[in-house]
């Protein structure tokens, strides 16, 4: 018998593309008679687990690519030799995205097969005068971007020259100004749009009309925030200004619509959540819209027009929902009977169920007006109405979310956490991580509680177990 192979010997290899991946010959072959081959598969974490084995019978000096096998999507990486039994691993096969404009590498985005793709912040590719559409997928048509690496994949950037587009300015008292002239794809800034003073009167010296800002479209169009890119479907583009009788802290006063991700402030007005903010602005800031009342026919048969806003201020304390001896316990309970809590942020919610229980705000209402042990017996609803209490009267009122707000919240997360970024907050899902100390805050398991918690699954539910304590989230209708 020869002499036990001393040790593990790793060879690396180059990657061979394709689906299927040859084993090399091995420099190295069996230095002792083997009995039991295993092969060993890397897993996403980096460790290797056993696939399968089979028994053979080998003679010293067999080379191994004449007995090992081949796996798609792997490739092999060495071997070791223990006694009569000699192990052979394969690594997960690494695969890359590529992504072109104009002929030269934009990035690129490499991952382990199966491994997730994770295009956060791959961003357009800019020129000055070039401009970016869309990305193309290898078949010439729309970008499909794969949820993990199964293959090489090349995309290329659909680009045009830049279409230089004329600015105009219109509506009352803002007298003669000059167009400006951009490229399609340039962010627009107080460099290049002009901001007006306001109209003070010549008798009392007072202000008799404030400057609220630029819109598109109208008068009452869209808020032209700071950095909006133009599309270039048009060479000329009119802003219309806007003014309002009084001075607010944002670009929309307190009567116009509200969009996903506006941020309120204390007088009632409101701007985008990519609006460049003031430190003032930000000081004033007290809520986030996450339901317009009107852009998703999912909610709106159960929240109506009415738009709710989540409050910044979020504590990293937890409070339960309620304790289990409360005297609407069984009310609150019923609450989670009204959802299918199989999916993540697009919840099915029934008919059958009470339609109060889908707003918070009769939830509370009801627990005030018809159990006597409220608010002791309810912490989270008493921390939620007790929170901005002493505000404005538009800002007082604020309530747990039922479970039809919650799941519209979640759906709206994204834009939600942005406008907290833009008011230098922490995001939602950071100061509920750190109230619960969980890594997947918004995943909710069946024993979770009303509010947004964490665990390792992916449902989001309200829970029968509502004594739990949990981050809370106040939010209000605005």
């Amino acid at each position: 018998m020869k002499k036990l192979c001393v040790g593990f010997i790793a060879i690396m290899l180059a990657l061979v593309a394709g689906c299927k991946t040859e084993v090399p010959v091995y420099v190295q072959s069996t230095t002792q008679d083997a009995a039991i081959v295993k092969y060993y598969k890397q897993t996403l974490y980096n460790s290797y687990n056993l696939y399968e084995q089979e028994n053979i019978n080998l003679k010293a000096g067999t080379k191994l690519s004449d007995i090992t096998k081949t796996y798609e999507h792997y490739v092999p990486k060495g071997f070791s030799q223990n006694g009569n039994v000699l192990s052979v691993f394969f690594d997960r096969q690494t695969y890359t995205l590529t992504f072109k404009a104009d002929g030269k590498v934009f990035k690129t985005v490499s991952g382990i097969y199966e491994s997730n793709v994770n295009l956060s912040g791959l961003g357009e590719p800019y020129s000055l005068k070039r401009h970016f559409n869309r990305w193309l997928g290898p078949d010439g048509n729309d970008a499909v971007f794969p949820s993990s690496f199964t293959e090489d994949l090349e995309y290329n950037a659909e680009m045009h020259d830049g279409i230089v587009i004329t600015i105009n300015y219109a509506g009352e008292n803002i007298g003669t100004l000059a167009p400006t002239t951009v490229y399609c794809h340039t962010g627009l800034s107080a460099n290049n749009v002009p901001v007006l003073n306001n109209i003070v009167s010549t008798e009392t010296g007072e202000v008799t009309s404030y400057f609220n800002g630029w819109r598109l479209g109208s008068i009452n169009g869209p808020v032209m925030a700071e950095g909006i890119k133009l599309d270039g479907n048009e060479t000329s583009v009119t802003f219309y200004a806007k003014w309002s009788s009084q001075q607010y802290f944002g670009t929309k006063g307190p009567d116009e619509a509200r969009e996903v991700g506006d941020i309120i402030f204390s007088d009632g007005s409101a701007c985008p959540y990519n609006a460049t903010l003031t430190d003032e602005q930000k000081s004033q800031a007290v809520a986030v819209i996450f339901y317009a009342g009107t852009e998703s026919e999912h909610y709106y048969p159960y929240l109506g027009t009415t738009p709710r806003g989540v409050g910044i201020n979020l504590t990293s304390e937890t409070y339960s929902k309620v304790t289990v001896n409360a005297q609407g316990y069984t009310y609150l309970k019923n609450i989670s009977l009204s959802c299918n809590n199989n999916t993540k942020g697009s919840l099915t919610f029934y008919d059958s169920v009470d339609s109060d229980l889908f707003d918070g705000l009769n939830v509370r209402n009801y627990l005030k007006t018809n159990f006597t042990d409220y608010p002791s017996q309810y912490p989270a609803c008493a921390y939620c109405d007790d929170y901005n209490k002493d505000a404005a009267v538009f800002n007082k009122d604020w309530y747990l979310p039922s479970l039809a707000e919650l799941d519209c919240l979640y759906s709206a997360k994204s834009i939600v956490n942005q406008a907290f970024i833009s008011l230098g907050k922490g995001t939602m899902d950071y100061t509920l991580n750190a109230s619960t100390g969980y890594g997947h805050v918004w995943a909710i398991t069946n024993g979770g509680a009303v509010c947004v918690f964490s665990s390792n699954y992916n449902d989001i539910s309200h829970s029968s177990a509502a004594e739990y304590a949990f981050g809370i989230i106040p939010i209000h209708h605005f």
